[in-house]
């Protein structure tokens, strides 16, 4: 937990609630009706074992049929077509893994990732290749919803891009950027640990974020650890921890620990509104501000030759500790890297009256 005087106490039941129906329709996603292999809800939630001495051949049922990758785990989920809740449980020890590309979801049910054992933390290594650990994305064809998965107690380290992804789609309309259906939302990360991120480390493609979100909303970040999350000069800045954009509105990040970022540990991009930043600590992160604003404008589309963006709005930075910047000074809470607190991005962005981000508590 993050050392702070100002520590809120969430529910997890508040966290991990059932939500709405989403991508009906996709091959990734278990059918709602009911067969002779199929796990209903009155079963309770459908477990699947993960272990460094499994195999994917297996089917996961149990320890000694785990699996060993969470791409076999999705194979599994496919194949067993649950209708409840399904829970991934993963033994300790190290798991090497490139990036996992996943889609399956249970429509109205929940995907928890988590350690076997409470004792032990599983690590997730990338072996410092490019790529993310998990990115999860909406299926082609489909709009988009509420995903509900669910990571705890995991570490994941040595990946060049970043760590965990959540990336609905989006689309050019009239020239800018836009969300493309409702997104990859509800999603939840606690008590995890994101380490040695990022081109200084890995030596390879600079990265983005520990955690990158592309039209995604309403997901809980909670009592996270971000260390080392850094790519080699000259593209220090370009690296965050959480690095919210394109329409990703709504997200809580709190009770978390940010130290060594090279780039602003919080950043926001491109209409990206209603999120709060709260009861974090930043040491050694940050240069331009802890937390920062960035849009591609209209001299940043014209010079690039890609489409326009919008400022984010009514966001929220508050009773965070601010300890210093990357290099040791002292950087500022916030920043906005074009513009004031009042515009917008130009025609076709609207702020609705709401500043930029609102700040208080911050020491």
């Amino acid at each position: 937990m993050v050392p702070s005087m100002r520590k809120r106490v969430v529910a997890l039941a508040s966290v991990v609630a059932a939500v709405a129906l989403v991508f009906t329709g996709s091959a990734y996603v278990a059918s709602a009706e009911t067969t002779t292999d199929t796990v209903t809800a009155a079963d309770g939630p459908y477990k699947v074992y993960m272990s460094t001495k499994g195999s994917d051949k297996n089917d996961g049922s149990t320890l000694a049929k785990a699996v060993a990758s969470l791409e076999g785990a999705e194979q599994a989920l496919v194949k067993a077509k649950p209708t409840t809740d399904v829970e991934v449980l993963i033994d300790k020890g190290t798991y090497v893994a490139g990036t996992t590309k996943w889609q399956f979801t249970v429509p109205g049910h929940s995907i928890t990732f988590k350690r076997l054992k409470s004792d032990s933390r599983p690590v997730f290594s990338g072996n410092n290749k490019n790529g993310y650990w998990f990115s999860a994305s909406t299926p082609a064809g489909e709009d988009g919803g509420n995903a509900n998965l669910h990571f705890y107690g995991l570490k994941v380290q040595d990946y060049s891009s970043g760590g965990l992804q959540f990336r609905g789609k989006t689309k050019t309309v009239n020239g800018m950027v836009r969300a493309d259906g409702v997104g990859l939302n509800k999603n939840t990360v606690e008590n995890m640990w994101f380490s040695n991120i990022g081109s200084k480390h890995t030596g390879g493609n600079p990265g983005y974020g520990a955690i990158n979100l592309w039209n995604s909303s309403n997901n809980t970040f909670r009592n996270i650890t971000f260390t080392n999350i850094e790519n080699a000069a000259p593209n220090g800045g370009m690296m965050h921890g959480v690095y919210a954009a394109h329409h990703s509105n709504g997200n809580k990040v709190f009770d978390s620990r940010f130290e060594y970022i090279s780039g602003d540990p919080v950043r926001v991009r491109n209409d990206s509104n209603n999120n709060s930043f709260y009861d974090n600590s930043f040491k050694r992160t940050g240069v331009r501000a802890q937390y920062s604003d960035w849009f591609c404008h209209q001299w940043c589309a014209d010079q690039n030759d890609q489409a326009r963006e919008c400022a984010s709005h009514g966001n929220k930075f508050y009773n965070n500790d601010n300890i210093s910047g990357y290099d040791g000074s002292v950087v500022g809470n916030w920043a906005y890297v074009y513009g004031d607190r009042y515009t917008t991005g130009g025609s076709g962005c609207d702020n609705k009256g709401q500043d930029r981000v609102k700040t208080w508590g911050n020491t």
